[in-house]
């Protein structure tokens, strides 16, 4: 065995076992594969592109640096990887890389949002050619969150909230399956993986269900004749735009009345706000609640994952202004908070 294929080897066992990297993991994993690259370039194309498909998994998320620059090199490993995985010879590595290089574009800051959005959903759609629940559930649950995850930046299209509840649901069966699996196996830190990502796609789920009744009464006003000046009552924009704006704008209203110049909510508001959940989502969530604890509970020796699924269980409540810092930015530029979102191991580990 060559050195570079040792180091990709030990690579390997480092990031399988554990899913959180500390800072000083990242460095040691960092050096190790640039020194497989160096060492395997022109010499082993095989090693080659297997140290570049993980380093790109590194930089992808790293916290030292520019995050920018550090998904554009991300980008740069996977498609140089891909030239060597191929979906002809190499299936699933070919696969893992789509996967890959999707979780990046969602993440991504440079190029039009759109557009990357858009390419997410292809390569994950791509990837999906490969990846079944009978092949390998945990692979494909992976890709199935992702793909979800990308449809659920269109929430202006009902069509894809359906899908995008449609495919958490399917995700959150495999991450279930494959968690037991992986306790049986003593593997504690991947089941809890799997557990906690099962709790956050219950989670999804039902905000998906509650986004969906809040978009019903905001179009039942906006067929009654609502108008806001300057927010809904703009003739070049399509009906399920409308509806997106009257739901942020719902949101912006409950949290700061002034921004309409009023003191207390109107009625409207407190309509398309106050959506609670029914019986069927206090199912989910309980479930879903079962599962953040089970991770908590098995993970003894792994007080990250455990802090992780903690994080959850906490925060497995639907929020009333789930949209609410969309409707800022729609309203004042307020950028996203980059720290929000799906926890790192939901999406990286493909």
């Amino acid at each position: 065995m060559s050195e570079a294929q040792t180091l990709v080897e030990e690579a390997e066992s480092l990031m399988s076992d554990s899913g959180f990297y500390t800072l000083e993991t990242s460095a040691n994993l960092t050096r190790m594969l640039e020194d497989a690259r160096s060492l395997s370039e022109g010499v082993d194309a095989e090693t080659h592109a297997r140290a570049s498909c993980h380093l790109a998994q590194i930089y992808s998320r790293r916290s030292a640096g520019d995050p920018s620059q550090n998904h554009e090199h991300a980008l740069a490993l996977l498609r140089e990887a891909g030239k060597h995985f191929t979906l002809r010879d190499r299936p699933d590595e070919w696969a893992l890389v789509q996967t890959n290089m999707a979780v990046v574009m969602l993440d991504r800051e440079i190029g039009d949002p759109t557009e990357n959005v858009d390419e997410a959903i292809r390569l994950c759609n791509d990837a999906l050619r490969v990846r079944s629940k009978k092949r390998d559930a945990l692979d494909w649950a992976f890709t199935l969150v992702n793909l979800a995850r990308a449809l659920c930046h269109y929430p202006h299209d009902p069509t894809n909230i359906t899908a995008a509840e449609q495919r958490f649901s399917e995700a959150f069966t495999a991450y279930g399956r494959a968690g037991d699996e992986f306790y049986a196996l003593a593997k504690r830190s991947q089941g809890s993986i799997c557990k906690n990502n099962r709790a956050v796609a219950a989670k999804e789920i039902v905000e998906l269900r509650i986004e969906a009744r809040k978009r019903q009464v905001a179009k039942s006003f906006l067929d009654g004749g609502l108008r806001v000046a300057g927010f809904l009552n703009v003739a070049d924009i399509d009906e399920n735009e409308k509806i997106t704006r009257a739901v942020q704008l719902a949101e912006l209203i409950r949290i700061n009345p002034g921004v309409v110049d009023v003191v207390e909510p109107p009625g409207w508001v407190d309509d398309v706000c106050d959506i609670t959940v029914d019986l069927r989502d206090k199912q989910t969530l309980a479930r879903a609640r079962a599962d953040a604890q089970q991770a908590i509970d098995r993970s003894p020796n792994d007080p990250v994952a455990a802090a992780l699924a903690s994080r959850t269980l906490t925060g497995l409540r639907p929020s009333p202004t789930r949209h609410a810092v969309v409707g800022f930015r729609f309203r004042a530029g307020s950028r996203r908070d980059p720290r929000s979102g799906w926890p790192t191991a939901a999406t990286r580990h493909a």
